[in-house]
């Protein structure tokens, strides 16, 4: 009997130190987390720190293009400004263009109604002077025929004068009145005659000036030819002037429209870069606070795991007065059990009856110790078994939930 009480008692004790050297271990595991934890927390500082940097190059990067936006700007200014002055230079050219092309037609009218009305003036010249031709023609014929009537009638008068002569006496009235008659028709005639060499020569002095006007005519005829191939060529100068405006304002307009192709790009792609930046420093700003939830987590599971220590330490405590209990349960068994014998030895010479009873009450005081005994082991085991398992199953779902979850910060920062 007293050898399977120690041989309880050493099975109790071997428990209690597998349980203790179980609690060892699951501290050093304890420690070995913490550790693990304290390296995890610094990888994500680390990362942490990288994205801080990519972000502050990634906002150096969106100011160096602001900047460059700026000058693009600056520039697409410059150049509006430019166009605006070749706009309103061409648009001055063209105006001025436009204005000497409105006095080259209108010279160009005039011109051609000059020359429609000295061709008109010409044509009417032309038939005065035949007109004047004509009629110096008849006048010429007339003269010819005044000259001779007028010769006629001078013959005729030497007639006269011969017959006068010769009758004088006879026809002296009659000659007289024929006389009279034929001078009055010789005036008449001389008068016609000299009215038509005034008028002859009034005529020859009209066509003098008219040929005179004529020459003037065609002289600002030749004039004003010069003049209209001088403007001719002023506007073909001026057309191939306003061509090359036309087409350098072509240019700037379509210079104008890359630049503003190159500032809508630029603009497109900081936007783009402002919706990433945005991105990042909302990622950042979800993983500061999930990394702040974590550490919450983690600060709450570190005070869980401090109070579990304290349970396992407390439950250590506790063992080792119960083993300490079981101890001196085991002592007392043993003075017991050494009484017993030395009562045996003592009253061996007692009678049966008594030795009897004595054994009786000794062997129910030992049964009933016995059970006091299995009833604390049985305690002790359930306790330990318990705590065991609460620390299994605590610090395996810490274990896993602290690598999920630092797992998947890790994840989402390389990300």
């Amino acid at each position: 009997m007293t050898r399977n009480q120690q041989a309880e008692a050493e099975a109790a004790m071997a428990t209690l130190k597998l349980q203790v050297r179980a609690l060892r271990r699951y501290k050093i595991n304890y420690k070995l987390l913490c550790s693990q934890l304290s390296e995890l927390n610094a990888q994500i500082g680390l990362q942490l720190q990288r994205h801080e940097a990519d972000v502050a190059a990634l906002q150096a990067s969106i100011a160096d293009l602001q900047t460059e936006k700026l000058v693009f700007e600056a520039r697409a200014s410059e150049a509006e400004q430019a166009l605006t002055v070749q706009r309103e230079a061409a648009r001055q050219d063209t105006e001025y263009s436009e204005h000497v092309h409105r006095q080259l037609s209108s010279a160009t009218e005039i011109l051609k109604a000059t020359e429609k009305r000295l061709e008109d003036q010409e044509m009417h010249f032309t038939a005065e002077i035949d007109h004047l031709k004509e009629q110096f023609a008849a006048s010429n014929e007339e003269c010819a025929e005044y000259q001779a009537s007028a010769k006629e009638l001078e013959e005729d008068l030497e007639a006269l004068r011969m017959r006068v002569i010769a009758t004088k006496e006879q026809d002296a009235i009659r000659r007289q009145r024929d006389k009279s008659k034929h001078k009055k028709e010789l005036t008449a005639r001389a008068t016609k005659l000299r009215s038509l060499t005034d008028e002859l020569e009034t005529l020859r002095s009209a066509m003098r000036a008219t040929k005179k006007q004529v020459g003037h005519i065609q002289a600002d005829n030749d004039a004003l030819r010069k003049q209209l191939v001088n403007m001719k060529r002023d506007g073909a100068h001026l057309s191939d002037i306003s061509d090359r405006q036309s087409n350098e304002h072509g240019m700037y307009v379509k210079q104008l429209a890359l630049l503003k192709k190159e500032k809508k790009k630029l603009a497109n792609h900081v936007a783009q870069l402002s919706q990433e930046v945005d991105q990042l420093d909302n990622e950042l700003s979800d993983t500061r606070e999930k990394l702040v939830e974590r550490n919450s987590e983690l600060e709450a599971c570190r005070i869980e795991l401090r109070d579990v220590r304290n349970e396992v330490q407390q439950g250590s405590h506790a063992l080792s007065d119960a083993h300490s209990a079981n101890a001196e349960l085991v002592k007392q068994v043993e003075s017991l059990q050494k009484a017993e014998d030395e009562q045996l030895i003592n009253v061996m010479a007692d009678g049966q009856e008594l030795r009897a009873n004595r054994e009786q009450r000794y062997r129910k005081e030992v049964v009933r110790t016995r059970k006091l005994l299995a009833d604390n082991k049985q305690r002790v085991a359930e306790s330990s078994q318990d705590w065991a398992d609460i620390m299994r199953n605590s610090i395996t779902a810490e274990r896993s939930a602290f690598k999920n979850g630092i797992m998947e910060q890790i994840r989402v920062f390389g990300a």
